[in-house]
């Protein structure tokens, strides 16, 4: 059976919604798979179910209703092993080591017409490589070295696709830029950062959202105290009693009060619980891409942490994933942030850079979300942990951070 260990990168349109997931594979599997006659032929069929198993129904779940694109090089293309997804799922990526020849011009011409994007890099375009740039939908530009004048300057072509995709989108600044200068879709960090240019003066409904995370996480909790809080918030109240009715908990009855909802969870659960309902108020002026990633960020936390043994400590290891993008949702820096915050003192090192089992878990993930697969080798090796479960883990994460 195929091992596939696989993260998306999310592609936004002007409005910062997401358009579309690219997948990063921790090896090339789409590129390394031989044309399916071949294997076909040699009797390799385990292979073919893994590939439909793993592969097919794992975009399934990896695209929650989005688009999908992978990228396939001139060997997949030709072997059209593509066709095997359905059309309004897969976007199909061509990058330089696709050569224009030997049919893989048809094969594309296939797929566009069978509904498929297209997707090119600008690299394909400087190696001459014009038929397989003119089919595309959009062209993926290096923001940072293409820029908007040289890619002005190498994109004359009037017949050539007017979408662009600017890559490597780091700050709100270079977004702000970017959509400015005509680019239609875009990639990279920009979202999940502080933006320190509006951070002067934080608005009184995150000030008090703020307070509501500082008592919830508390040593000393207090179920009146949390009560009391929650009756002047009409709005954290109501989706506190959702999620607690919602298929999510499974109960049998309808809970209908604050003390009822707080008593059935728990203290754990509610520090976990209110923690999201509040950080995802927080973030109403932020990318929704923000607040699914800080969630399935803080379950895939959670999960690593449940495989590594630490299941004493399972809900700071969900609280250290879910806070530790809690700057991008304050726009402010992070240690700003924490002094105010009585979180578990480990989470408080491990949320500022400082080595410790969480934040060597916490780094495990972020590699994972990254695709930086060499540093996530070398953390799997340091946490002895079974590599073969972490993609599991992370599907099941991705799934999880839906439900909002």
């Amino acid at each position: 059976m195929l091992e596939i260990m696989v993260s998306r990168q999310p592609i936004f349109n002007k409005k910062k919604e997401v358009f579309a997931y690219e997948l990063l594979f921790r090896s090339d599997l789409p590129g390394s798979i031989k044309s399916i006659k071949e294997r076909r032929a040699a009797g390799d069929d385990s292979s073919l179910m893994a590939i439909d198993s793993l592969l097919v129904n794992g975009l399934k779940r990896l695209s929650t209703g989005k688009r999908v694109v992978i990228h396939f090089n001139h060997q997949t293309l030709l072997s059209e092993f593509p066709l095997m997804f359905p059309s309004d799922l897969l976007g199909i990526e061509i990058r330089e080591d696709a050569d224009p020849a030997n049919k893989v011009t048809e094969v594309v011409k296939k797929m566009k017409k069978a509904g498929y994007l297209v997707l090119v890099t600008d690299r394909v375009y400087s190696e001459g490589k014009i038929n397989l740039v003119k089919l595309a939908d959009i062209v993926g530009v290096n923001f940072r070295s293409q820029g908007i004048q040289k890619r002005d300057e190498v994109f004359d072509d009037s017949s050539l696709p007017p979408r662009f995709l600017a890559r490597g989108i780091e700050t709100s600044a270079e977004f702000k830029l970017a959509a400015e200068a005509g680019y239609h879709y875009f990639q990279g960090d920009f979202f999940s950062k502080e933006d320190m240019i509006s951070c002067r003066n934080i608005p009184s409904y995150k000030l008090n959202l703020m307070r509501i995370l500082k008592e919830i996480n508390k040593p000393s909790f207090q179920f009146d105290q949390i009560e009391k809080i929650l009756q002047k918030d009409v709005s954290i109240t109501y989706k506190l009693l959702r999620f607690v009715n919602s298929a999510f908990f499974g109960l049998k009855t309808t809970v209908q009060s604050i003390r009822h909802a707080l008593t059935l969870l728990g203290e754990t659960e509610v520090r976990k619980w209110l923690s999201l309902i509040v950080l995802s108020s927080i973030g109403t002026d932020k990318p929704l891409e923000l607040i699914r990633t800080a969630i399935t960020r803080a379950r895939f936390c959670e999960c690593i942490a449940l495989e590594l043994g630490f299941k004493s400590d399972l809900s700071n290891f969900f609280l250290m994933g879910m806070f530790s993008m809690v700057n991008a949702f304050l726009d402010r820096p992070m240690d700003e942030i924490l002094a105010d915050l009585p979180l578990a003192s480990p989470v408080k090192t491990a949320l500022l850079g400082k080595s410790n089992h969480f934040h060597d878990v916490l780094e495990l993930v972020k590699d994972y979300e990254k695709g930086n697969w060499v540093h996530l080798q070398q953390i799997i090796r340091h946490l002895k942990i079974d590599e073969k479960k972490i993609a599991a883990l992370y599907l099941d994460a991705v799934e999880w951070g839906t439900f909002l």
